[in-house]
């Protein structure tokens, strides 16, 4: 098989003076084959929840004041080596 890799972050600040709990929602794909697999890598940032059915990653996040935090999403998708990647 191959294997086709994804990474980038995401980055959220509190820019006022006062603690803030936030949310943040994102989601990677979900294969409707089931020879295709979609895999978290173990480097992501965990998810408080990740909702493998339609692939929503949840993070609930504390900011002090003035604040700020990145998220690294990174997956990959193992495909058969014989299927054609456009």
């Amino acid at each position: 098989s191959k294997s086709l890799h994804h990474r980038y972050t995401i980055q959220v600040g509190n820019w006022t003076n006062r603690k803030q709990k936030i949310r943040i929602l994102e989601n990677i794909p979900v294969s409707q084959v089931q020879e295709i697999k979609v895999r978290l890598s173990p480097g992501a940032t965990t998810p408080s929840k990740h909702n493998k059915a339609d692939g929503i990653l949840r993070w609930d996040v504390q900011l002090n004041p003035r604040s700020k935090r990145v998220l690294l999403v990174e997956y990959f998708v193992d495909i058969p080596k014989d299927y054609v990647v456009r």
